[in-house]
């Protein structure tokens, strides 16, 4: 039987292991790359095309779980702003 492409390209990729960051990141070259948080502090590997080793691949078990993305430095810097009113809190918790 034959394999498709997507497989076939997966047999040579080359690999990697990182521990993941406690905040769901690990660094490959200076750059941050976003990894799911289930898998902070494990040691995960990590493949990459060798003509494009900044498109990177978490696999799990040996198999794919996905393409990994750069953290967004900007998007991440800004957290949104929630305001609290504190005279509603106190209104609320009178009697």
């Amino acid at each position: 039987h034959r394999i498709n492409q997507e497989q076939l390209d997966q047999f040579f990729l080359c690999s990697f292991k990182r521990r993941v960051r406690n905040d769901g990141t690990i660094v490959n070259e200076n750059i941050f790359y976003e990894v799911d948080m289930k898998y902070a502090g494990d040691i995960v590997e990590i493949r990459f095309p060798v003509d494009n080793p900044k498109c990177l691949f978490l696999f799990d078990q040996g198999r794919l779980i996905k393409e990994l993305k750069p953290v967004d430095l900007v998007a991440n810097a800004n957290p949104p702003h929630i305001s609290t009113s504190y005279s509603k809190l106190l209104e609320n918790a009178k009697p």
